[in-house]
């Protein structure tokens, strides 16, 4: 989860099926790949405990309201070192549901998936969820 409009629309998504059937809810945050650096710190990938600070932090911030609203749901966080595709799939393994929010970020937004959406759906053992962003 890594602070992105796609990322709280996973969240807010997974939160409220986690409350609807009683589930157990784990928000992964792959943090190793460029694009995972906020606002673009390429530094933090030479610096370990820095880059597992500064990314513990965005995924902290970005549950946290979700924690708020869904009191009842037990919830947890995991840091991952690995790009966000494999962190997924792994996290997958142990899932029912994996949720994943649409970065948008194709030529042709509507019709394109990320290369971890497309990851997840080809492989990942359980349904897979993909959240659209809002427009507007």
């Amino acid at each position: 989860m890594d602070g992105s409009p796609g990322a709280d629309g996973a969240l807010a998504f997974g939160f409220e099926e986690a409350a609807l059937r009683g589930w157990r809810l784990r928000a992964v945050y792959g943090c190793w790949e460029p694009g995972a650096a906020p606002d673009g710190d390429l530094s933090l990938f030479d610096d370990e405990d820095k880059l597992r600070h500064v990314c513990g932090a965005v995924l902290e911030r970005a549950v946290a309201p979700w924690l708020v609203k869904y009191p009842l749901v037990q919830a947890a966080t995991s840091l991952v070192l690995r790009s966000p595709r494999e962190a997924l799939l792994e996290a997958a393994e142990d899932a029912t549901l994996t949720v994943v929010g649409a970065r948008g970020t194709g030529a042709v937004k509507p019709l394109t998936l990320g290369a971890t959406s497309d990851a997840l759906l080809k492989h990942a053992p359980c349904t897979v969820t993909i959240v659209p962003q809002r427009v507007g």
